[in-house]
């Protein structure tokens, strides 16, 4: 198979949950959760990397921490939200950033749901499966 090929497979994908997160501590634990569960899962560690994945592969929702090393998960969240393509997208932020300006900027950056680190898996879990429930409900 050539690099092409390969390419336009991975491209034609369908995942249910696109993760952005930096440290590969926690990036194996909420894969290693969101696999449990039996969501399709991509994972990056950029944000840049992030808004091509969600362009090419239209994940339902994007669990987006806020501290990456290339551009914030706020702006990630700003362009994701703001694009006709992908602004229908869910996005879940998981941070360690939890003051109430914090979760304020979050959500007025256009996130959906806000948790902070550390969090529970099962609680993750739980907030996952009923936000891809309600985009179900919703025809999303």
């Amino acid at each position: 198979m050539t690099k092409k090929e390969t390419k336009r497979n991975v491209e034609q994908e369908s995942i249910d949950v696109l993760i952005c997160e930096d440290d590969p501590f926690i990036l194996e634990s909420i894969e290693h959760t969101v696999g449990m569960e039996g969501f399709k899962f991509r994972s990056t560690e950029s944000g840049k990397e992030a808004l091509d994945i969600a362009r090419r592969l239209k994940p339902k929702v994007i669990l987006l921490d806020l501290m990456l090393p290339d551009i914030s998960g706020l702006e990630v969240c700003r362009h994701i939200k703001g694009r006709p393509e992908t602004r229908e997208m869910t996005v879940l932020i998981i941070t360690a950033r939890g003051q109430d300006a914090d979760i304020q900027e979050g959500l007025t950056a256009g996130a959906d749901e806000y948790i902070t680190k550390p969090y529970s898996p099962r609680a993750l879990c739980k907030k996952l499966h009923a936000l891809l429930d309600g985009l179900e409900e919703t025809g999303k």
